[in-house]
């Protein structure tokens, strides 16, 4: 209860709300019912001035007086009763006083105050859907500005690394001269492209060919189309987005930046709908996937005491990577004499290969530092040698993310054994990127994440302080990294305005599938054996049962809820895009620039990648530090480095009503005078306003009044309803006590006395003009025209007599058998 009287007073200190202000004035209006009658009480015995005044008048007075609550505030006669002698008021009487007379003064005001309070009103879904027009809506952030219409050009790749050579299904046009430049033919055919078209009417999963890159630019190459000008993919890198947190959207794009991914859509919303609407929608899903390993190794610097930020006297302390390394060489061996090495499948086991890495890299790194097995080895064991480099090339604020390759090593033992070192690093992966390409191995690519550096000085400190001469220390971590498309079901919400603002993501899950047999069909586009993976990115996406139940030799088909998308190149970055085929390359392009260039040097931009790292931006190195502690944060930490990258570098364009027929778009007048085009229907479900009551512990003084009333209506309801209690028979009481009409029964002269029937017309013409001489009260606190004897003496000598006011023993008779 405490709690609960705190947060009103909270509330009332921030500001009345609308229930609040509705109890006040419900409130108010129950008082000025209880303090009307109070004043006009005290307005009409200032009117009287002790004055003689007739039967009519004193009447209306009598209901101004008795119609307040000064009755019973004063113990006066009507609401106390006699209760000093034996004749009291009959208690059924007496009860109905009470109640009828507390509850308008007690309760009442109590529940005009409280009871509007806790009344809210929220904003819910509707029980029912309706169809609502879709509009296009722009992102009027820096996305939607740096995002380029789309290209007339269709969508074009080129294949061959290291010489051009036609993509699978294309033609060469032939030789040029003497045959040292070859034309290569690079629009992508039909029959390549069609299997992944799987869009059905209002569909909202995104095809390959309706991913673009957010940028281009126009270009031509003397051995390509005859040397037409095609449009190339650009990377211009727009915002650092890895600080925000949640679900949002971009031009383009639903971006997960707690988890990592993106979802392809281009994004519409409901017009028309005065407080906007929620609706779901199917979308395909593109998720970076990593897990990271700790080599248990934590590495060590000084800050210079005469260099301010600079970084010198590093070293390795064994956190366990060495005394408690396994003995036995973990299988498949990942070197030429095991043929299985690269036996890692469609889906891969990323866990197992960062820790595989993690063995090999402590491994080789015992070896540079000429610790052998039989030696004496505890954890907390340090080491120096090898390492005088390494503590100048850390830095403090910010992480590096590197390939694997033993780079912390000073330069003679790093080259002496970069030979093993790299190797190892890209065989993390299963493959060489000149294999062949092949639709059973998925993209993979591997490296070291090291920490963001924690002070000495105090290691729980959210931002810590550089102080010259401080030991910091940093954690390294081996990592693998995948991507893999699903679809999903998002859940969107609009309040009603027409702007990507006003639109959020209320929930993205997994789509749910009833059966196996509801699953969906995942297509990878198969190359002959000619291709190396480094020479093609593949087509992949959705197909449908079509495809999947006739014999393709050109599609590799599974059924499942995901699908890793497949093996591809790694020396290729956003710097260096070559076409347009941002599906086949922009996902697996980004992790080779997050690995190679995002965080490889502290502060620097290469290769028109943004530095990423933390150097130059405080928030995000916090963010940084705070994450990676743990393997998981390190790995959260790469999948947001992707995302961020991958936002900048592509954008969706369907919108689901690309084939629609039931509605040709068309424009409507626009509230900002402009026109929205109207795209096709969908199903919604309104937001609509409802009221609904907070806290009944509010109510209850409500409770009590309703109850009370409902008591009173049921028990009166039927008298009135089955004439128990006539109309006539309760105006007949209203007017016989009235206090007019009660004196002038006992008061007037038989020949004009008032029959107790007599209509209030004849009433008001005949008796009620009597002036009738009611006592005032005098300066001395008695009332003027009495004996002075005190209301007691004056009570009991008129005990038992039926009449307040004397009258002639000759009409006393007259009056009594009248009465009765």
């Amino acid at each position: 209860m405490a709690s609960f009287f705190q947060s009103n007073l909270r509330e009332l200190q921030a500001g009345l709300s609308i229930s609040q202000v509705a109890g006040l004035i419900s409130g108010s209006i129950s008082l000025v019912h209880v303090i009307l009658p109070l004043a006009a009480a005290v307005l009409v015995v200032t009117v009287i001035k002790n004055r003689r005044h007739d039967a009519a008048t004193w009447s209306a007075i009598g209901y101004l007086l008795q119609n307040s609550f000064w009755p019973v505030i004063l113990f006066a006669d009507p609401a106390s009763g006699n209760f000093k002698f034996k004749k009291r008021i009959r208690w059924r009487v007496f009860l109905l006083a009470v109640v009828t007379t507390t509850t308008p003064i007690l309760l009442l005001p109590v529940v005009g105050f409280l009871t509007p309070r806790g009344l809210i009103e929220v904003i819910e879904l509707s029980e029912s859907t309706t169809n609502a027009k879709f509009v296009y809506v722009e992102d009027a952030s820096y996305y939607g500005q740096a995002t380029l219409q789309r290209p007339t050009d269709p969508i074009w790749r080129l294949c061959g690394r290291t010489k051009l050579r036609d993509c699978p299904n294309s033609h060469y046009f032939g030789a040029i001269g003497n045959g040292s430049i070859v034309m290569v033919n690079s629009s992508i055919p039909q029959e390549t492209f069609s299997p992944f078209i799987t869009n059905a009417t209002s569909s909202t999963i995104s095809s390959p060919m309706t991913i673009d890159y957010r940028n281009w630019y126009q270009s031509s190459r003397p051995d390509v189309d005859n040397k037409s000008t095609n449009s190339i993919g650009l990377f211009r890198s727009i915002q650092t987005i890895a600080q925000r947190d949640g679900v949002y959207l971009l031009e383009g794009l639903i971006v997960d930046g707690h988890n990592g991914g993106v979802g392809i859509r281009n994004h519409t919303q409901p017009i028309d709908l005065d407080l906007g609407a929620q609706w779901t929608e199917d979308i395909l899903w593109i998720e970076p996937e990593t897990q990271c390993t700790s080599v248990n190794l934590s590495f060590h610097f000084n800050l210079s005491p005469t260099a301010f930020y600079n970084a010198e006297n590093g070293y390795i302390r064994d956190d366990g990577g060495f005394v408690d390394i396994s003995p036995t060489e973990p299988t498949p061996w990942w070197n030429d004499h095991d043929p299985h090495w690269d036996e890692v499948g469609p889906s891969p086991d990323l866990q197992d290969r960062s820790q595989k890495l993690a063995w090999w890299n402590n491994q080789f790194t015992a070896q540079v530092l000429n610790i052998t097995a039989t030696a004496n080895l505890s954890v907390g064991d340090v080491y120096y040698s090898q390492l005088k480099d390494w503590g100048s090339l850390a830095s403090p604020g910010s992480l590096t993310v590197s390939n694997a390759d033993g780079m912390y090593l000073d330069d003679i033992s790093y080259n002496k054994t970069r030979r093993p070192f790299q190797p190892y690093g890209v065989r993390c992966s299963g493959y060489d990127d000149i294999n062949s390409t092949t639709t059973e191995k998925a993209f993979m690519r591997c490296g070291y994440l090291w920490g963001v550096p924690y002070s000495s000085l105090d290691p729980q400190s959210l931002s810590p302080r550089y102080d010259p001469g401080s030991n910091w220390t940093q954690a390294l971590y081996t990592c693998a990294s995948a991507v893999k498309a699903s679809i999903k079901t998002v859940t969107f919400e609009s309040n009603g305005t027409v702007s990507l603002d006003s639109m959020k993501v209320l929930s993205v899950e997994p789509k749910a599938y009833a059966t196996n047999n509801d699953l969906p069909y995942w297509a990878i586009e198969k190359a002959d054996e000619t291709f190396a993976i480094e020479d093609i990115y593949l087509f992949w996406g959705l197909t449908n049962s079509t495809y999947a139940t006739s014999n393709q030799s050109s599609i590799e088909i599974k059924r499942q809820e995901e699908m890793y998308l497949p093996a591809a190149g790694r020396q290729v970055t956003y710097g260096h895009i070559a076409d347009s085929f941002a599906a086949g390359s922009a996902f697996t392009v980004a992790w080779e620039s997050a690995y190679e260039f995002a965080a490889a040097v502290k502060g620097a931009s290469l290769d028109f990648i943004p530095s990423l790292s933390g150097e130059n931006d405080y928030g995000l190195a916090l963010r940084w530090r705070n994450l990676s502690s743990t393997p998981d944060g390190a790995a959260n930490i790469l999948n947001l480095i992707w995302t961020d990258l991958v936002a900048s570098a592509v954008v969706g364009s369907q919108t689901g009503f690309e084939t629609s027929s039931s509605l040709g778009p068309f424009t409507i007048p626009a509230d900002n005078g402009s026109d929205y085009t109207v795209l096709g229907y969908r199903s919604v479900s309104p937001l609509v306003r409802h009221v609904r009551y907070s806290d009944f512990r509010l109510a209850i003084p409500a409770f009590i009044a309703a109850g009370i009333f409902s008591l009173a209506f049921l028990i009166s309801l039927p008298l009135l309803v089955f004439r128990v209690v006539k109309f006539g028979v309760l105006k007949h009481y209203i007017n016989q006590t009235s206090v007019g009409r009660a004196v002038t029964q006992v008061s007037v002269p038989v020949e004009e006395l008032a029959v107790p029937g007599m209509g209030t017309t004849a009433w008001l013409n005949g008796p009620g003009k009597q002036i009738l001489d009611i006592p005032h009260y005098g300066d001395s606190g008695k009332a003027e025209g009495t004996d002075g004897r005190d209301e007691d003496t004056e009570e009991e000598e008129r005990e038992g007599d039926p009449a307040l006011i004397r009258v002639p023993e000759g009409e006393f008779e007259l009056l009594r058998r009248h009465r009765h």
